[in-house]
Parts: C-alpha cells; sequence; structure tokens
C-alpha cells in the first residue's frame, strides 16, 4: 500500500444450487490509515445482510485493493433453514470477539434499509469472529442462535479433527442468558471449555437437547485450536 488511504471493495454474491446469483452486495470504502491504522493491525470487519429465500448457496466474496489490484477470494457454503415449517433450527455457532480489536464497519443496501442488527444479547452488538480460533483449555464465549428452540436445553461440542488423527472429544456448554422475540428467533450466550485439543483444524458440532431428551438440534463450524504459551 503507497497511500495513507487504502481503497477497499467489497463483493459478496450468493450463487444456487443452479449456478444463477440470487442476491448480491457490494461496498467501497476509503480506510485513513492515519485515523484506523491502529485497528487495521487485527483487521477491518463489514457488517452485511444478504436477502435469501431457504435452500443451499455458496457465498463468494471478494476483496480487492483499488491502488495495488491486490485481491483475496473466499468460496462459503451455506443453507438457509425454511423458518416457516415450526421445526427448530439452529445456525452454526457465533464465537465472540471483543469489539475494540477490529475496525468494524456496518454496511446498508440502501436508504430505506432498517433491518435490525440481529446479534443482540442484553443490549450490546456481538461481533463474530470470521475465523474462529480456540486457544486451548481457554474459556470462550459464544452465541447460539435458532428458531423455535425449546424452552429448557442443555448443550455439548463435539470436536473431530480434519486430519482424522485422534478421535472426536465431546465437552458440555455451559449457558447463561436466553433472549427471544415474537417471531421465535432466539439467541443464547454461553461459553465453551475443551481442554487436551492438541492444536489443529476441527469440524466442531454443536448440539441442544431439551431436558426430555426428545428434541435435539445441532449445527457444524470449523474452528481451529491453538497451543496459548
Amino acid at each position: 500500500q503507497g497511500s495513507n488511504v487504502v481503497p477497499a471493495e467489497i463483493y459478496t454474491y450468493a450463487f444456487d444450487e443452479a449456478g444463477r446469483v440470487r442476491d448480491f452486495y457490494t461496498q467501497a470504502v476509503g480506510l485513513d490509515l492515519y485515523k484506523v491504522g491502529y485497528r487495521m493491525q487485527t483487521g477491518f470487519k463489514l457488517l452485511s445482510h444478504l436477502r435469501l429465500p431457504p435452500g443451499r448457496y455458496e457465498l463468494r466474496t471478494l476483496i480487492r485493493n483499488g491502488e495495488t489490484g491486490a485481491t483475496g477470494l473466499t468460496r462459503t457454503p451455506i443453507e438457509v433453514p425454511d423458518f416457516r415449517d415450526g421445526a427448530p433450527d439452529l445456525l452454526p455457532p457465533f464465537f465472540i470477539e471483543a469489539s475494540d480489536r477490529w475496525l468494524v464497519a456496518e454496511g446498508k443496501r440502501d436508504s430505506k434499509d432498517d433491518l435490525a442488527y440481529p446479534l443482540m444479547a442484553a443490549g450490546d452488538r456481538l461481533v463474530p469472529a470470521a475465523k474462529p480460533i480456540i486457544p486451548a483449555g481457554q474459556r470462550v464465549p459464544l452465541l447460539l442462535v435458532g428458531n423455535d428452540l425449546p424452552d429448557d436445553v442443555e448443550a455439548s461440542a463435539t470436536f473431530s479433527p480434519i486430519d482424522g488423527v485422534d478421535a472426536p472429544q465431546g465437552f458440555p456448554v455451559e449457558l447463561a442468558d436466553r433472549y427471544a422475540d415474537l417471531s421465535g428467533n432466539v439467541r443464547i450466550t454461553g461459553h465453551l471449555r475443551a481442554p487436551g485439543l492438541r492444536a489443529g483444524d476441527y469440524e466442531m458440532a454443536l448440539t441442544l437437547t431439551d431436558t426430555s431428551g426428545e428434541t435435539k438440534v445441532s449445527s457444524t463450524i470449523l474452528v481451529s485450536v491453538i497451543e496459548m504459551f
């Protein structure tokens, strides 16, 4: 980067299973390193949204430096549940990070866009990790978001190593506060501690079970475990 202002261009497209673009979002921002450079040492987060019907999609996100032409591209598979069926749904868990570590901006699609920020708890705007990293053995905060979830639930997390060297390991998840609205959306805060995991990449499956044991709902996410010295 030669100048003090980074002209960042963000392009996100949602492709359905037929390869059609069902929605997209673009944003251009100028990042003045004199003003925000100390926050950029960790990174920049843009919070926005796409409008998609139920189904499976691939999100393709391209980030481009408008001055140097440098680019980065990610492909992320997602599934949008059909919340109208009344069945319990659980999104992949959100690992919460301190917002003051990042330069965070919220993008709006148009002047009439009044969609409420979805990751609220006790009046606080929670910022999720883009790439969840778990320090081995440490207690890390989580936010669980779902729809039509049972009132009384217990949570557990199972870690399956991507390299398949070790057997999957399970750990309880400590749940704290629960927030729900009239439309059935539920947010539950909690903490996870997974001692004994070696450093590496894992598929983490989080499962909620009601107290009767009859209802179970799960979701998965890829995480990295690191050792702290």
